[in-house]
């Protein structure tokens, strides 16, 4: 005959742990989990006191909840897991209408199912597995699941009810289900392989970063997933985790289903059965390629950062060694400006006392003092032009008047004035002119001012007996206009003398204001402002003005000058 049961869905189930009597003839349900190891007393051996101590001790042996119910819906005997579960003593319950331990609202459904319930001989499981809700003595509810069975008691039949509380089941379930609720909406990728390798659970981030879906990827080997140079990492790394261990933060490559290669960051963990044994692996992989593009960012911006301060800091430091420069270099001026202005001075005061004081000198040496004291003036005079045209000149304010200028014919010119300086210390000078067309456009005076400068520094630098050679020839300016044309005609004039030449870390520095070069400060003299003022007056044509040593010694300084001042760049010379 089929088993008599209750609609699982129906909330009158819940209430479902008693059943009527059964007929005599209907068969003892066996109870299998009494121990084995102990004789089982006979149910029905005995008076009714017998009986029903043992039918406890079958009670007690059962591992769940475990009553004895009427077939009016009494409860009988129960064991302790029943006083645990629902907060009731065992005395407390004996004699209690089922009713008791089913939630109010539930207590009529119940009565109505339990008249529909009849339980005919030889029936023995009247309801199996069935989930309800219990009520504990404080007034809780819990869900429990019920198994109903029949059982003989001498010449009555009564109905076993196993309960079993499900709470922490449901717990779990919800845990089960929130955890795969997080697992489904993260945007990580998670997902699990058997020892095999094969994957056995595939979340909807796996699919967004490795392009697969589950149904690509689950039973399928995970190892398509792995590039080819990387395979025996991988193999190493599921080695560690099979023997136990925790992998965090391994940075790997992994490719797309089209075959692009991802950088990920994996936390790899065993991942163990209901027995503690290994059974597979956990995997979640982070896509890191934003990280790395912001790491490689922030590092290219680390360097940049770091160039620009050590530029700064080098700018820093060569803008504190040139204003050290400068102000050693007008210390310097300051004391022989001190010295140029003092000994022109005292000439003129010197002499003018001496006149003064002999009112009957001769006419000879009156014209003498005279000539003296006419020569100092010339020399202060020089002097504060030259700082005049200094100041004109770093602010902007001297004006050309250019002209076509013979530079050769200007530069024989300065020559045979300074003859006698160079005469006076037996200095041999030659010049050559190579060019044929020696015409510039040029300010005469303002040119010849820095060839007399040029040409003064050198017959002062060069000792006894020595040599000086200039030399004139046409060239290009050394400078090639924008748009690559060819660079504009010009001149270019050099002197070589025979003097101590100019250390190679100050051939530039010698054009700057109030400088003096180590090799002649002591013993030649001057300001530090002729060189400072030729290089304006040439750079204010067009031209440069450079110094270097000669390979056999002295130094020499080349003058180039544009023919043309106003014509575009790039167009001939006529």
């Amino acid at each position: 005959m089929p088993d008599v049961t209750v609609d699982p869905a129906s909330p009158t189930a819940t209430a479902i742990l008693t059943g009527p009597a059964v007929p005599d003839q209907a068969k003892t349900t066996p109870v299998p989990w009494i121990p084995q190891s102990e004789p089982c007393p006979d149910p029905l051996g005995g008076d009714a006191v017998q009986r029903e101590k043992r039918w406890q001790w079958i009670l007690e042996a059962i591992p769940a909840g475990a009553m004895l119910v009427d077939r009016s819906g009494t409860i009988g005997l129960t064991n302790s897991r029943i006083e645990t579960l629902f907060g009731h003593s065992s005395s407390a319950l004996r004699g209690q209408p089922l009713e008791i331990l089913i939630p109010e609202r539930l207590r009529e459904p119940h009565r109505r199912a339990w008249t529909r319930l009849e339980p005919r001989p030889g029936v023995r499981s009247v309801s199996t597995g069935r989930e309800f809700l219990g009520l504990r003595a404080d007034g809780s509810e819990f869900p429990v699941e019920v198994a109903l069975s029949t059982v003989e008691m001498g010449s009555e039949t009564a109905i076993l009810g196993l309960v079993s509380d499900l709470s922490e089941r449901r717990q779990a379930e919800r845990h089960t289900a929130l955890l795969a609720a997080v697992v489904e909406s993260t945007d990580d990728a998670i997902f699990t392989v058997d020892r095999h390798g094969a994957a056995t659970s595939w979340n909807r981030g796996a699919e967004n970063l490795f392009g697969y879906g589950a149904d690509e990827m689950i039973g399928q080997p995970a190892d398509r997933l792995i590039p080819e140079p990387e395979r025996d990492r991988h193999t190493a790394l599921l080695g560690r985790v099979a023997g136990g261990e925790l992998v965090k933060g391994y940075e790997t490559r992994r490719l797309h289903k089209d075959g692009e290669a991802l950088e990920v960051a994996l936390t790899v963990s065993p991942l163990r059965g209901g027995d503690g044994a290994i059974i597979g692996a956990s995997e979640i992989a982070r896509d890191i390629r934003p990280h790395k593009h912001l790491e490689n960012e922030l590092r290219l911006h680390r360097d940049h950062l770091a160039e620009l301060v050590e530029r700064q800091v080098r700018e820093m430091v060569a803008a504190k060694q040139e204003a050290e420069t400068a102000n050693q270099a007008k210390s310097r001026f300051l004391a022989n400006m001190s010295h140029e202005l003092r000994t022109p001075l005292h000439a003129i005061l010197g002499f003018s006392k001496l006149a003064l004081g002999h009112p009957s000198l001769t006419v000879e040496t009156a014209q003498s003092y005279f000539g003296r004291i006419a020569d100092s003036g010339m020399r202060l005079l020089s002097l504060l032009d030259d700082l005049l045209d200094l100041s004109k000149l770093e602010a902007g304010k001297m004006d050309l008047n250019t002209e076509p200028t013979d530079l050769a014919a200007l530069t024989e010119s300065v020559l045979q004035d300074l003859s006698p300086l160079a005469e006076a210390k037996q200095i041999h000078m030659v010049f050559r002119n190579a060019a044929r067309d020696p015409l510039a456009e040029l300010d005469g005076p303002r040119i010849a001012q820095v060839l007399r400068n040029v040409l003064g520094n050198a017959i002062r630098l060069t000792p006894q007996q020595g040599e000086i050679r200039m030399y004139l020839r046409a060239g290009p300016m050394p400078h090639k206009p924008a748009g690559g044309a060819q660079p504009p005609p010009g001149l270019i004039l050099t002197v070589a003398d025979t003097g101590p030449g100019i250390p190679e870390a100050e051939q530039e520095a010698i054009f700057d204001s109030f400088y003096q070069s180590s090799r002649t400060r002591t013993e030649a003299g001057g300001t530090g402002l002729g060189l400072a003022i030729c290089r304006e007056i040439v750079q204010l044509h067009g031209g440069t003005i450079d110094a270097a040593n000669r390979a056999g010694g002295g130094a020499t300084l080349t003058v180039t000058l544009p023919r043309c001042l106003h014509k575009p760049l790039g167009q001939p010379h006529v």
